[in-house]
């Protein structure tokens, strides 16, 4: 498999599930490629910040199994 095109499926893994790259059928890699692109353009466009909503101290307790 082409390295770009391993790298750009691992960072699009997380938007896959219920995108259109997951159910479309490509004739070529090149087409996969473009397709992909796509996705993470309209990603970055919506993209937020993340927003812990723990703190800390409650991520590190339940990190160790206390």
């Amino acid at each position: 498999m082409d390295q770009k095109l391993s790298i750009m499926l691992l960072a699009t893994r997380p938007m896959l599930p219920s995108s259109p790259i997951r159910r479309g059928t490509f004739t070529s890699v090149k087409d996969l490629i473009a397709a992909i692109g796509t996705l993470i353009d309209g990603w970055n466009e919506r993209c937020h910040p993340f927003t812990w909503t723990k703190t800390a101290d409650d991520i590190l307790t339940k990190a160790r199994g206390s």
